[in-house]
């Protein structure tokens, strides 16, 4: 057999392979990388803080400061193999600090050098300079892969587990993982990444680039054609109407070739779609930088955002997300937070696009967009088609009358909504939320009426019901939500208004029905150029929207036609080197009554520039001419005429002149725009100039003075008088601004804004408020290795009229100050970042859902004995076959006002880098280092002012305080780093305070640690440690959770390296604890003793086992939270814990692994957990 025929095999047999693989993960793989690595505790000084032997998976980093888990992913940077400081200033900072870092590296290194055999290590055979490199194969050479190409690199891991006990079920897991680069066969070549192993990592919203793990990526490609398959990206194409990004999983065809003398393009995808667009106008209010929750089109209150598929407009201008830009986002509660850089005021016009996940129904996507260019002329072809399943997901189940009801509705769907209580049936179940229905007698307007109720119940000889409540919003619903510490939801009958009748609830029990929804669109455009500098274009676009799949009652209406021409040009005059340019463009743009598009293709603020709200869907003609005139930078003008016509309902008429001017050093930009429009209501007149100016000052460097006017006046009049209607408004903006900017690390700008706004009353504009805004902003190093940024922001609003009830006076404020820098040759190295201003806080409410036994965090304690669930008594456990329960958080619509403040500072001395001459005082102080973090943040309900500024106020007794987070860590070390011995203390506090639906919450502890180590040998090291600690814990709504306990601790370690491969490690630690608050005297006593034995066999072997005796001598009662606390998943008595560890290699490609655990607590059964693990890799 000869080589090509031998390798051509092997290719097909590959290939084979490779497929049969990729089919199923394309369906079934969940997209994610599984080789993830944790480092704890990093020796931080270094300029490289990681060096692996495998590439690091770009944007897979995750890294906090211990313990405070403060995130400091933006401060690194990935090469390679190696993970670095990306900048100085994070260096300095965070240093000294210990940091838990996680990462997920590739199965190889690409980076290194590769080659199917090596020609350097064969002898010479046909001469000193040549090298015999022919393949000869044997089929007895065992020792050679079957599976070696010379064209594709490919490595990854197959593994199959079970993990089994007397006390939980078999669970059974698996993962998949392949990386592969190369070619198949001879010409096709592939690039892929997959994972079927679920990593529970969601990408977050604080930074400008979204960190997704989650994704699945193949492309196989061979010479004009490219197919990718798993987690794809679409973008708008190139047109005027089509307008979508869509994050979708599917395949994506991609074609291009010449033909004909020029080039055709396709692109095709087929996917599967769990996205829906919405946009959502943000009310926003006076000084409050949020969060504001987004919503969903169809008025879904609880929605998850699809990340990175959000715009944030502000005033029309786009938003950058990141905590050192605009706005930071929580993609899974949906809302959006501004950031100090962005002050929202109650002039704010905020506007939010962006995608949801909704999985009412299954829905799949084709796309095909084709262009074919030429010379002078493109044509292009572009196809959309979204549509829902007619079956529901599972989330939605719909009834015989669900479907009857929309099959009724065509496509009024605004308000669709049905019965969602239903009977139970079964045995009783006290932890399950259940309702009677009875009769109510209540008197509106003086007449008497009877109305049936839902009344909450756990009578078990009654008929019950259980409902589900949807958010109608306040006073559009009969119920309210009702405290209570039950695990669960409770929602109570609020009787309405005597006198009007009026809802004063926000809570329905009903189930708001959605659709099945299609969207189409056909696409034909054309673009020829005359010249460079003219062109010729046209596009004719066919939509078919249907809302509602289940109805054929207004089919008629889905279909509909836009279409759209225009023409530019622009022409030189005369023949100067700086010519004169001439340019004048037409554009004319046709809707048709019924055409949808999907997603909005005009301007944001198209509607509030118009002056209209498409109450409606009329035939819209959009006409626009625009001419101007330009002389290089330094004049440029142009003017602009449109039109928009809305049958005969609508006439809008807009002019605008933009004008830019540099004449003696200085610059003038001003814009005039005026609009007139006239419907069946009325008329409006619409007028906003601005002028911006701004000149160099010559006697600062890098300086400039500036000054912007900006006014709007909109009047809207009716049709029967000139007088202002309540819709009319003015506003006048005039701003001046001073800045220097020398270089990146100096600069500055101060800037002052005034702005007045009228409404009109008794038919006349009159002034209404006045603001006040001030902002200093600046970066400076005021001496080398330091830096200082500034950014602060306080506006005043003044009502200057009576009887505005939506404005009153307020005075809000933004600061950050930020003062890093090192000293002393870097011996003493600081931080400090300081912020304040003002915003929102949610009260918290959380709800515990039951899971198997280990995927849990909590368990639960029937604290009162009565057999039901509540809030209070469920805890965290350290034992995995206790870990029933997870803690979910429930969003809620309740928002408290607050004022907020943060410090965060950091404080390295480490003297061992300076000279300070050689006396034994000199060598002592050489010898002490300290590190000192602290953390505070507080919000409080808005107060004194001075008050709400000053971050030491930490009182947890303080009934402003909404949310409190304090932390503080100081470190004294003598010997540090010393191989032979060292000595460190301690201080460490911790306090926090939430606000929940069910009350104020508050917990703190506090320690003091002396620890001393002695390397007493190469071999024997002991280790002493001793500790002071203090918990305690108060609840405005729990009496039970409030304890304060109060105890002590002193360990000893000892640890013997017997061999190379061989190391014993034991330790024996008393503890003392008693509860010092009210008169349960809740103590305990715990000794314990502790083995561990960690042995590396000569054959691929480890073998790790811990030994572990606790003795609980405790008193008082057992069922507290005190208690449970200090006995943390001990039981009173002796306690024996033991757990070993086996992994072997097997072979070069096959690893095993056996786990047991066993846990005796006290007088209970034995706990036995095993474990196996068997894992291939390739």
């Amino acid at each position: 057999m000869s080589e090509k025929i031998l390798q051509r095999v092997i290719d097909l047999r590959i290939g084979v392979i490779v497929i049969s693989l990729l089919t199923p993960m394309l369906c079934f793989a969940q997209e994610n990388y599984s080789l993830i690595r944790t480092i704890d505790r990093l020796n931080t000084a270094s300029e490289i803080l990681v060096s692996d032997s495998l590439s690091i998976v770009p944007g897979s980093i995750r890294a906090y400061v211990i313990p405070d888990s403060i995130p400091i992913n933006h401060c690194f940077t990935i090469h390679s193999r190696s993970i670095l400081w990306n900048s100085d200033f994070c260096r300095e900072r965070y240093g000294g600090e210990s940091i838990s870092i996680s990462y997920r590296v590739f199965h190889l290194d690409l980076e290194a050098p590769y080659s199917h055999l090596d020609s350097l290590q064969m002898a010479p055979l046909l001469g000193e300079e040549e090298t015999y490199i022919g393949f000869d194969f044997s089929p007895f050479d065992q020792d050679r892969s079957q599976l070696s190409l010379r064209n594709l690199n490919y490595s990854g891991s197959f593994s199959r587990g079970l993990t089994f006990g007397n006390n939980q079920s078999l669970v059974l897991n698996s993962a998949f993982n392949l990386q592969m680069a190369g070619t198949i066969g001879e010409d096709i070549e592939i690039r892929a990444a997959i994972s079927d192993e679920n990593i529970p990592i969601q990408p977050e919203g604080s930074t400008r680039q979204i960190q997704e793990f989650d994704r699945v990526f193949i492309e196989l490609s061979r010479n004009q054609h490219r197919l990718l398959a798993g987690d794809i990206e679409l973008q708008n194409p190139e047109g005027r109407f089509i307008k979508y990004r869509k994050k979708l999983k599917g395949l994506n065809y991609q074609y291009e070739d010449y033909l004909g003398g020029g080039v055709l393009r396709i692109d095709a995808a087929a996917s599967i779609s769990q996205g829906k667009f919405s946009r959502q106008q943000i009310a926003v209010t006076e000084g409050n930088q949020g969060p504001y929750r987004l919503s969903g089109a169809g008025g879904e209150r609880f929605i998850v955002i699809l990340a990175g598929t959000e715009n944030i407009i502000l005033d029309g201008r786009p938003l950058v997300r990141g905590l050192e830009n605009d706005y930071i986002i929580d993609y899974n509660s949906a809302e959006v937070i501004f950031t100090f850089n962005t002050m929202i005021t109650k002039d704010s016009r905020v506007i939010a696009e962006f995608e949801y996940i909704d999985q009412n129904y299954s829905r799949s996507l084709i796309t095909v967009n084709s262009t074919y260019s030429t010379q002078n002329t493109e044509y292009y072809f572009r196809f959309y088609s979204e549509q829902d399943s007619r079956s529901p997901s599972g989330l939605q189940d719909l009834s015989a009358e669900d479907l009857e009801i929309l099959e009724m509705a065509g496509n009024e769907l605004e308000a669709l909504f049905s019965n969602s209580i239903t009977p139970l049936e079964g045995e009783f179940d006290p932890n399950r939320v259940s309702y009677e229905l009875r009769q109510r007698n209540i008197r509106i307007g003086g007449r008497d009426s009877t109305v049936q109720i839902l009344v909450f119940s756990q009578d078990p000889e009654a008929q019950l019901y259980s409902a589900g409540f949807t958010d109608l919003g306040q006073g559009n619903g009969n119920y309210q939500r009702r405290t209570d510490p039950r695990n669960g939801r409770i929602y109570e009958y609020v009787e309405p208004d005597s006198v009007t009748g009026a809802m004063r609830g926000r809570f329905e029990p009903v189930n708001r029905l959605f659709a099945p929804e299609k969207q189409q669109m056909t696409s034909v455009g054309v673009l020829h150029r005359f010249s460079a500098n003219t062109q010729l274009g046209g596009e004719l676009t066919l939509s078919n929207f249907d809302r509602n799949r289940f109805s054929d009652i207004g089919n008629s209406e889905n279909l509909g036609l836009g279409s759209a021409i225009n023409f530019s040009t622009i022409q030189k005059l005369g023949s100067d080197s700086i010519p004169w340019k001439l340019s004048h463009s037409i554009d004319y743009e046709f809707t048709g009554t019924n055409f949808n598009v999907l997603n909005p293709y005009r301007s944001p603020e198209f509607e509030r520039d118009w002056n209209y709200v498409a109450e409606r869907r009329l035939t819209e003609h959009l006409v626009s001419g625009n001419i101007g005139i330009s002389k290089g930078e330094n004049f440029k003008t142009q003017y602009q005429f449109t039109g928009l016509f809305r049958e005969d309902e609508y006439t809008g008429m807009r002019n605008l002149i933009d004008s830019r001017l540099k004449v003696f050093n200085t610059s003038i930009h001003a814009i005039g725009n005026l609009v007139s429009t006239e419907d069946m209501r009325g008329e409006t007149y619409f007028f906003r100039p601005s002028v911006r100016i701004s000149r160099p000052i010559e006697l600062l460097e890098g300086g400039t003075i500036g000054y912007e006017f900006d006014m709007e006046e909109n009047r809207f009049t009716g049709t029967e008088s000139d007088s202002l209607s309540a819709s009319s408004f003015r506003n006048i903006s005039n701003k001046l601004f001073l800045e220097q900017v020398k270089s990146e690390q100096f600069r500055w700008r101060i800037s002052y804004t005034k702005r007045s706004d009228d409404l009109p009353t008794e038919g006349t504009f009159r002034r209404a408020t006045n603001a006040d805004q001030y902002r200093i902003t600046g970066r400076f190093s005021p001496l080398p290795g330091q830096n200082v940024l500034i950014s602060t922001e306080i506006r005043e609003l003044k009502v200057t009229a009576s009887g505005i009830e939506n404005f009153q006076p307020r005075r809000t404020f933004l600061n950050r100050v930020e003062w890093n820098g090192n000293v002393l040759n870097g011996a003493l190295r600081y931080g400090n970042i300081y912020e304040a201003g003002s915003g929102q806080e949610p009260r918290v409410e959380f709800e515990y859902r039951e899971v198997p036994p280990g995927e849990g965090q909590y368990t639960w304690i029937d604290l009162n004995g009565d057999g039901i669930k509540q809030i209070n008594e469920f805890f965290l456990t350290p034992n995995p076959e206790e870990r029933t329960f997870i803690r979910l958080p429930i969003i809620t619509d309740e928002f408290i006002s607050v004022n907020s403040v943060s410090i965060d500072q950091n404080l390295n001395w480490d003297p061992r880098n300076i000279s300070l001459g050689e006396s034994d005082l000199a060598a002592l102080v050489k010898k002490l280092s300290t590190i000192s973090t602290l953390r505070i943040q507080r919000r409080s309900e808005v107060g004194d002012r001075t008050t709400d500024l000053n971050p030491w106020k930490t009182d947890t007794r303080d009934t402003n305080i909404v949310t409190l987070n304090l932390s503080t860590r100081h470190t004294l070390f003598f010997n540090r780093g010393n191989p032979i011995y060292d000595i460190q203390f301690s201080i460490l506090h911790n306090n926090s305070v939430t606000e929940q639906v069910t009350g104020s919450e508050s917990r703190g502890n506090s320690e003091y640690s002396l620890r001393v180590r002695w390397n007493i040998s190469r071999r024997y090291t002991q280790i002493v440690e001793g500790r002071i600690v203090e918990n305690n814990g108060s609840s405005e709504t729990f009496e039970s959770n409030n304890f304060n306990i109060e105890g002590w601790s002193c360990k000893a370690e000892s640890s013997f390296l017997i061999s190379s491969s061989a190391r014993i490690r034991g330790w024996y630690e008393f503890d003392k604890r008693n509860n010092t608050l009210g008169l349960t005297g809740e103590a305990g006593n715990f000794h314990r003793l502790n083995t561990e034995l960690s042995l590396r066999g000569m054959e691929n072997s480890v073998i790790q086992g811990r030994l572990s005796y606790i003795n609980a001598s405790t008193s008082g009662p057992l069922n507290t939270p005190a208690a449970i606390l200090m006995l943390s998943g001990l039981s009173p008595g002796n306690n024996f814990q033991a757990t070993v560890t086996v992994e072997r290699q097997l072979t070069e490609h096959l690893r095993l692994s056996v786990q047991y655990s066993g846990r005796k607590p006290g007088d209970n059964p034995i706990v036995h957990t095993g474990g196996l693990n068997m894992t291939a890799s390739f």
